[in-house]
C-alpha cells in the first residue's frame, strides 16, 4: 500500500479537478501542511492557470499565500466582511495590521465601515444591474450559518470573468469558508 505525501495528494485533487474543465477552481487552504518545494510547485501552477484564463478562488488564513496573479481580495474578520475589493485597494498596511490584531485602530475602522459600507451599497446596487451577466458567482443576501450561529448575514458578493480572488482571515474562520462553500456546492445555480 503506498501513501502519498500531502504535495502529491493535491497534485493529484487538482489535476482531477481540471479534467472536467471547469470554469473556476476553488482552493480552500492549498498550502497547509506542504513542504517548501510543494508550496513552490502551486504558486507557480496557480499562477500559470490563471495565465491560461481559468479563474481561481483562493481560501487562506495566510497573506504570504497570495501569487501576483490574484487580482481581487475579500477579509473576513469576527464573522463579517472585513474588507473586498481589488488587491491593491484591500492589502494596505493599516488594513493588515487591524485584521490581525492590532487593536489601537478599531475603534475608527467600526465607524468609518458602517459610513463606508452604506455608500458602497447604494453604488454597487446601481452598477450590478448590468454587470451581472458577466458573473461566474453571484451571490445576493446570502446568510451563512455555522451551527446554529449565523456567520455572516446578507452577504453580497460577485465574481466575475477575469478576476481572481483570495479571501483571507484569521484561523477560526475556517468554519464559515467551508460552510459557505459547501452550500454553494450544494446550490448549482449560483454558478453560472
Amino acid at each position: 500500500m503506498r501513501y502519498y505525501s500531502n504535495g502529491e495528494t493535491r497534485k493529484t485533487l487538482i489535476g482531477k479537478a481540471l479534467l472536467s474543465d471547469p470554469k473556476m477552481l476553488i482552493l480552500d487552504e492549498p498550502f497547509e501542511g506542504l513542504d517548501f518545494n510543494s508550496v513552490i510547485w502551486l504558486k507557480q501552477t496557480i499562477s500559470s492557470l490563471i495565465r491560461k484564463g481559468l479563474a481561481i478562488l483562493l481560501i487562506s488564513n495566510r497573506v504570504e499565500d497570495l501569487v501576483p496573479e490574484i487580482t481581487h481580495v475579500l477579509c473576513l474578520k469576527s464573522g463579517e466582511v472585513f474588507a473586498k475589493g481589488e488587491r491593491a485597494d484591500v492589502l494596505t498596511q493599516e488594513r493588515m495590521e487591524l485584521l490581525y490584531e492590532n487593536k489601537k485602530f478599531e475603534e475608527k475602522k467600526e465607524e468609518n465601515l458602517l459610513l463606508t459600507n452604506e455608500v458602497q451599497e447604494s453604488n454597487t446596487l446601481k452598477k450590478n444591474i448590468n454587470r451581472d451577466q458577466d458573473a461566474i458567482i453571484l451571490m445576493r443576501k446570502v446568510n451563512v450559518r455555522y451551527g446554529n450561529k449565523v456567520v455572516l448575514e446578507n452577504f453580497n458578493w460577485t465574481v466575475k470573468k477575469g478576476e481572481n480572488w483570495k479571501i483571507v482571515g484569521a484561523q477560526w474562520s475556517r468554519e464559515i469558508y467551508t460552510a459557505k462553500f459547501n452550500h454553494c456546492r450544494q446550490s448549482p445555480g449560483l454558478f453560472k
